[in-house]
């Protein structure tokens, strides 16, 4: 006869294969542009470099007018990337998570406008105006960050507002892991 001990044992050696095979590596659509994909290949060969399989979630990829031409700019969210069964994501670090904002440009590409490690991040449209790109960065001292709002100026992102030593706003803490 079995032991229960003996079953237990069994399904904990077999618990990380089972969760391995429900999830399944997500290609890069095609129909995001040649940019931002290129963010993303990026990662995934970084992952595979180790040996891994790589997984990205597309919900992290976020949309907006910010320079007011009337084409979607794009920023995507390196929290989106997983490599293989790390319970961390590599490709974080202790001034948070890699964030790329690319805007739209006359000749139809994309420019990267802003790259960096942030702890998160906030699109804030106001009724008659361009939406503020909002972040928070690492700070000085534990849950204290530093914030800073861009605004499209008409030729560039421009840096609107800085404070330090801030806390990230509670209504944000859902995505700050």
């Amino acid at each position: 006869m079995i032991s229960v001990a003996t079953l237990l044992l069994v399904a904990s050696l077999r618990a990380p294969s089972i969760i391995t095979n429900v999830e399944k590596p997500v290609e890069v659509k095609a129909k995001l542009p040649a940019e931002v994909r290129y963010e993303v290949e990026y990662a995934r060969e970084m992952c595979r470099g180790l040996g891994e399989k790589f997984f990205f979630d597309e919900a992290y990829i976020d949309q907006a007018d910010f320079n007011g031409d009337k084409r979607p700019d794009y920023l995507l969210d390196g929290r989106g990337y997983k490599c293989g069964n790390q319970t961390n994501n590599m490709f974080n670090s202790s001034s948070g998570k890699p964030l790329y904002l690319y805007l739209s440009n006359e000749k139809g590409t994309l420019d990267k406008a802003f790259s960096g490690f942030v702890y998160e991040y906030r699109i804030k449209q106001d009724y008659g105006q361009l939406p503020f790109f909002d972040v928070w960065i690492k700070g000085e001292v534990g849950y204290q960050v530093n914030f800073l709002r861009h605004q499209w100026d008409g030729e560039r992102l421009e840096l609107l507002e800085q404070e330090s030593g801030v806390e990230v706003p509670t209504q944000l803490w859902k995505r700050f892991d």
